[in-house]
């Protein structure tokens, strides 16, 4: 199996493969576009989902983008969803200090640290254990922040943090 370089990449399983839990992006509501989804994702995440070979930092990103980016090259699609503002990144909430995580949460309308470890999904339909990463949401636009506060009281739930001027 090839590995995509727009998934996660961890030793937890066989694969590198990991999949945006379905019910995660069913809280979150319906997106426009996911320009960094799997070539083999079994479930929708967006209206219109971008995978390999096709690059979703090439195109023109339109409406209500979610992007669960891959943890090793996390930096350029912080700077797409910056220059488009209108959307929701999955990210890794082990890298605020990095110059990517500055550069998110300097321009973050908000951001949900979750307070469980994710548990991601393989192509093969089975459930990681969620022992990788720490997670956080960083939303973009007041829509986005409204859709983080959808998930109070589930799984996803967290540390919810508002940038102020």
């Amino acid at each position: 199996m090839a590995i995509s370089k727009n998934v996660h990449h961890a030793s937890e399983h066989s694969s590198d493969t990991w999949l945006t839990p379905p019910d995660l992006v069913k809280l979150l509501g319906r997106f426009d576009l996911d320009p960094c989804t799997d070539p083999h994702m079994p479930w929708v995440t967006a209206k219109k989902m971008i995978a390999l070979p096709q690059d979703g930092l090439s195109i023109k990103w339109k409406g209500m983008v979610f992007c669960n980016p891959p943890y090793s090259k996390v930096g350029p699609w912080v700077d797409k969803m910056v220059e488009h503002g209108n959307g929701i990144l999955l990210v890794s909430a082990k890298s605020p200090d990095s110059h990517w995580g500055n550069k998110m949460l300097r321009n973050a309308d908000s951001v949900l640290f979750i307070k469980r470890r994710i548990k991601f999904y393989y192509v093969d339909g089975t459930q990681s254990k969620g022992r990788i990463l720490p997670n956080a949401l960083a939303a973009f636009g007041e829509e986005a922040q409204d859709r983080l506060l959808r998930l109070k009281g589930s799984p996803y739930d967290g540390v919810y943090m508002r940038r102020v001027e």
